[in-house]
Protein backbone atom coordinates (compact mmCIF):
# COMPACT_ATOMS: atom_id res chain seq x y z
CA UNK A 1 0.00 0.00 0.00
CA UNK A 2 1.41 3.31 -1.00
CA UNK A 3 -0.23 6.68 -1.18
CA UNK A 4 0.62 9.47 -3.58
CA UNK A 5 -0.32 11.99 -0.89
CA UNK A 6 0.08 10.64 2.64
CA UNK A 7 -2.08 13.30 4.28
CA UNK A 8 -5.01 12.55 1.96
CA UNK A 9 -4.52 8.79 1.95
CA UNK A 10 -4.58 8.72 5.74
CA UNK A 11 -7.65 10.97 5.87
CA UNK A 12 -9.52 8.72 3.43
CA UNK A 13 -8.48 5.57 5.30
CA UNK A 14 -9.58 6.88 8.70
CA UNK A 15 -12.89 8.11 7.28
CA UNK A 16 -13.67 4.81 5.56
CA UNK A 17 -12.62 2.64 8.52
CA UNK A 18 -14.58 4.66 11.07
CA UNK A 19 -17.65 4.77 8.83
CA UNK A 20 -17.72 1.00 8.55
CA UNK A 21 -18.14 0.89 12.34
CA UNK A 22 -20.82 3.61 12.28
CA UNK A 23 -23.71 2.84 14.64
CA UNK A 24 -21.87 -0.25 15.86
CA UNK A 25 -19.72 -0.66 18.90
CA UNK A 26 -16.40 -2.33 18.27
CA UNK A 27 -17.27 -5.87 19.30
CA UNK A 28 -13.86 -7.41 19.80
CA UNK A 29 -10.85 -6.63 21.94
CA UNK A 30 -8.62 -8.41 19.41
CA UNK A 31 -7.19 -6.01 16.84
CA UNK A 32 -6.84 -8.80 14.25
CA UNK A 33 -10.62 -9.14 14.18
CA UNK A 34 -10.73 -5.84 12.29
CA UNK A 35 -8.36 -6.95 9.53
CA UNK A 36 -11.06 -7.32 6.88
CA UNK A 37 -12.38 -3.81 7.59
CA UNK A 38 -8.85 -2.41 7.57
CA UNK A 39 -8.10 -4.08 4.24
CA UNK A 40 -11.27 -2.76 2.59
CA UNK A 41 -10.78 0.75 4.01
CA UNK A 42 -7.15 0.85 2.86
CA UNK A 43 -8.07 -0.30 -0.63
CA UNK A 44 -10.72 2.41 -0.89
CA UNK A 45 -8.28 5.03 0.45
CA UNK A 46 -5.64 4.07 -2.13
CA UNK A 47 -8.19 4.41 -4.93
CA UNK A 48 -9.29 7.83 -3.70
CA UNK A 49 -5.74 9.07 -3.13
CA UNK A 50 -4.72 7.95 -6.63
CA UNK A 51 -7.17 10.50 -8.07
CA UNK A 52 -5.64 13.42 -6.16
CA UNK A 53 -2.79 15.14 -7.95
CA UNK A 54 0.16 16.62 -6.11
CA UNK A 55 -1.10 19.43 -3.88
CA UNK A 56 1.58 22.01 -3.07
CA UNK A 57 -0.68 23.50 -0.40
CA UNK A 58 -0.17 20.47 1.85
CA UNK A 59 2.75 18.37 0.62
CA UNK A 60 6.33 18.61 -0.56
CA UNK A 61 7.33 18.17 -4.19
CA UNK A 62 7.16 14.41 -3.81
CA UNK A 63 3.60 14.63 -2.50
CA UNK A 64 4.49 12.13 0.21
CA UNK A 65 5.70 14.40 2.99
CA UNK A 66 3.28 16.76 4.68
CA UNK A 67 4.43 20.37 4.83
CA UNK A 68 5.70 21.50 8.20
CA UNK A 69 3.08 23.63 9.90
CA UNK A 70 4.99 26.89 9.97
CA UNK A 71 2.13 29.26 9.18
CA UNK A 72 -1.57 29.54 9.91
CA UNK A 73 -2.22 29.19 6.18
CA UNK A 74 -0.45 25.82 5.94
CA UNK A 75 -2.21 24.62 9.09
CA UNK A 76 -5.60 25.66 7.74
CA UNK A 77 -5.01 24.10 4.32
CA UNK A 78 -3.92 20.79 5.86
CA UNK A 79 -6.69 20.72 8.44
CA UNK A 80 -9.59 21.61 6.18
CA UNK A 81 -8.56 19.76 3.01
CA UNK A 82 -7.74 16.51 4.79
CA UNK A 83 -10.67 16.92 7.18
CA UNK A 84 -13.06 17.44 4.29
CA UNK A 85 -11.83 14.26 2.61
CA UNK A 86 -12.15 12.29 5.84
CA UNK A 87 -15.70 13.58 6.36
CA UNK A 88 -16.77 12.74 2.80
CA UNK A 89 -15.33 9.23 3.08
CA UNK A 90 -17.17 8.79 6.35
CA UNK A 91 -20.45 10.07 4.91
CA UNK A 92 -20.14 7.81 1.88
CA UNK A 93 -19.38 4.64 3.84
CA UNK A 94 -21.43 5.25 7.00
CA UNK A 95 -23.01 2.03 8.14
CA UNK A 96 -21.74 -0.03 5.20
CA UNK A 97 -19.74 -2.84 6.73
CA UNK A 98 -17.88 -3.63 3.55
CA UNK A 99 -15.09 -6.13 3.97
CA UNK A 100 -14.38 -7.14 0.39
CA UNK A 101 -11.52 -4.92 -0.77
CA UNK A 102 -12.05 -5.77 -4.43
CA UNK A 103 -15.69 -4.79 -4.71
CA UNK A 104 -16.12 -2.43 -1.77
CA UNK A 105 -19.48 -1.14 -2.97
CA UNK A 106 -18.24 -0.33 -6.46
CA UNK A 107 -14.97 0.92 -5.04
CA UNK A 108 -13.71 2.69 -8.17
CA UNK A 109 -17.06 4.39 -8.74
CA UNK A 110 -17.22 5.49 -5.09
CA UNK A 111 -13.65 6.79 -5.24
CA UNK A 112 -14.50 8.92 -8.27
CA UNK A 113 -17.66 10.24 -6.62
CA UNK A 114 -15.84 11.08 -3.38
CA UNK A 115 -13.08 12.79 -5.35
CA UNK A 116 -15.60 14.86 -7.34
CA UNK A 117 -17.45 15.95 -4.20
CA UNK A 118 -14.16 16.75 -2.43
CA UNK A 119 -12.90 18.79 -5.41
CA UNK A 120 -16.10 20.81 -5.39
CA UNK A 121 -16.03 21.28 -1.62
CA UNK A 122 -12.41 22.48 -1.42
CA UNK A 123 -12.98 25.02 -4.18
CA UNK A 124 -15.11 26.93 -1.68
CA UNK A 125 -12.60 26.88 1.18
CA UNK A 126 -11.16 30.17 2.32
CA UNK A 127 -7.50 30.13 3.30
CA UNK A 128 -6.52 32.55 6.06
Amino acid sequence: MAYLNNIYGNAAYVGCFAAMLHARSPISAVSGDYTAIKTAALAQAVDIDALIAFDALVTTGAGITQLAITTNTIAADEQWRAGALQALCYATHAGKLTTDATVAGGQTVLAAAIFAAWTSLISGLVTP
